[in-house]
């Protein structure tokens, strides 16, 4: 009885704030709520109720919901539920252990509304592939301007670092683009060959010189 007369009392309230929810349906993006509203005798108009949620998909179209996923992936997606048909606006995914102490020993992986991924810990893998956005390779050629070696002990003792390359403190700051340090520290690795080979071409004329003076017997 008890049951029954507190299902009778919610009907009453839902009559009487005359706001009818018909039916409750998911998609791939969103939890949604759809039905009409009504206040008073006001004409009914469509309701659509999107919810925070995280969902399994078992089988995913190319592209489908992001640039990453191919054809007959699985994934996980998330949505706050405040973009357009309930899709992600501003939200973020926190994957991590539960911790009641905030202990800095803690990691975990925050991924935001663009995609964009965050990790605290120490990240381990047999392979890594950083797309590149330029190489060095131009050092090499005719038209690359090199320092001299007087110019660039100059940059080095009044900079206290290396030339196209970030200072400590900016390193500290903002951490490092790994695909463009790596790219960055190739140029330097090429440039210090070219300064190799010019020392050597330095080297074998002074030798000819000694020889030619009889010196070198």
């Amino acid at each position: 009885m008890k049951k029954l007369a507190l299902k009778t009392c919610l009907l009453l309230i839902l009559l009487q704030t005359s706001i009818i929810i018909n039916a409750q349906t998911w998609d791939l993006v969103g939890n949604t709520a759809t039905g009409s509203e009504k206040l008073g005798t006001t004409t009914a108009i469509d309701l659509n109720v999107y919810t925070k949620q995280i969902q399994v998909v078992p089988n995913l179209s190319e592209n489908g919901f992001n640039r990453v996923s191919q054809l007959n992936d699985q994934g996980i997606f998330f949505s706050d539920g405040k973009g357009a048909l309930g899709a992600n606006l501003e939200g973020a995914l926190i994957l991590a252990p539960w911790s009641n102490n905030n202990s800095p020993l803690v990691g975990g992986m925050r991924m935001d509304a663009f995609g964009n991924t965050e990790f605290h810990g120490t990240v381990r893998a047999t392979k890594i592939n950083v797309n590149a956005q330029w190489w060095s390779d131009f050092v090499f050629e005719k038209n690359y301007k090199l320092l001299s070696l007087l110019e660039l002990q100059t940059f080095i003792t009044e900079q206290k670092h290396l030339p196209n390359l970030p200072s400590e403190k900016e390193v500290l700051k903002n951490g490092i683009d790994i695909a463009e340090m790596q790219a960055k520290q190739l140029q330097k690795i090429e440039e210090l060959t070219l300064y190799i080979l010019e020392l050597q071409k330095q080297i074998d004329a002074l030798s000819e010189r000694i020889k030619e003076n009889g010196d070198g017997k």
